[in-house]
């Protein structure tokens, strides 16, 4: 496990790890909710401030309200916004291929805020791209 979270209300908690899954727990029973495999390991995880969204490392997750499914893939969730790709040569929207990454320019490590992407390189650069609105 390399993040946690609590949703705003306290009622989850969020776990992402090494293994590429973001778990969801019971803060009140610890059960496990929800294993949800994103295909990329899991530096960073949080709740946006609604509780609709878990923020990554590399994209921006839309979960459902009411937990129906114990194991989820991310292909059968809604991919939201701005992320990175699978592989990291790429910023997707929507789940979709929009912005190409050098090689030079790929991610070691990354945040994801809504319309802002920020990358960190290995050759030590930092950079952050905003875009003006979801395509």
């Amino acid at each position: 496990v390399q993040s946690v979270a609590f949703s705003p209300d306290g009622q989850r908690l969020a776990s992402g790890s090494d293994d590429t899954t973001i778990k969801l727990w019971d803060t009140t029973s610890g059960q496990c909710l929800k294993t949800i495999n994103i295909g990329t390991p899991v530096d960073y995880v949080s709740f946006d401030h609604t509780s609709r969204y878990l923020v990554t490392n590399t994209r921006r997750i839309k979960i459902a309200t009411a937990v129906t499914k114990s194991v989820v893939q991310l292909d059968g969730l809604v991919k939201y916004g701005y992320g990175l790709g699978q592989d990291k040569s790429w910023i997707t929207c929507n789940g979709k291929n929009a912005l190409w990454l050098p090689p030079e320019y790929r991610p070691s490590c990354s945040a994801v805020q809504e319309l802002m992407i920020s990358i960190g390189c290995s050759s030590g650069r930092v950079f952050t791209i905003s875009f003006s609105r979801d395509v």
